[in-house]
């Protein structure tokens, strides 16, 4: 019984590190990864960064504090589009409170990288492309 209990300890302490580490990852990028970035196609450390916290218990309030705490527009795009998935009551409120006046983002798809508006990103968000783009 002892040996069950601390190796669920300690993997809820690795768990908890990489929620850490993504919540981390995402609040400081300055650029939107498609699921795969690269000539290669590698998969997207962003992209499993976002699963991740999208996974967690209560992704609503992960989400919600990413968006508080973001470094950067990309950041902030990362944490509505979680809002969107977990909690649409949170994704309007934090719209609210987002000037997305002249407010641009970059986005990398494979090896080709764009700018967007800030308008864009939510539109994307609201019709499924951003999901699609992120996470397919």
């Amino acid at each position: 019984m002892k040996k069950a209990l601390l190796v669920w300890a300690l993997f809820a302490q690795f768990a908890c590190a990489d929620v850490s580490k993504a919540f981390l990852n995402l609040s400081n990028t300055s650029i939107i990864e498609g699921a795969y970035v690269g000539e290669g196609g590698e998969p997207s450390k962003q992209r499993a960064d976002y699963e991740l916290l999208l996974k967690a218990k209560d992704p609503g309030a992960l989400f919600a504090k990413l968006f508080d705490e973001a470094k950067t527009n990309e950041a902030k795009v990362y944490a509505l589009l979680g809002l969107y998935e977990s909690d649409k009551k949170a994704y309007r409120a934090a719209l609210k409170t987002l000037n997305t006046d002249n407010q641009s983002i970059e986005l990398i798809e494979g090896c080709i990288v764009g700018s967007y508006t800030l308008k864009w990103a939510i539109q994307a968000i609201e019709n499924g492309k951003l999901k699609y783009i992120v996470s397919h």
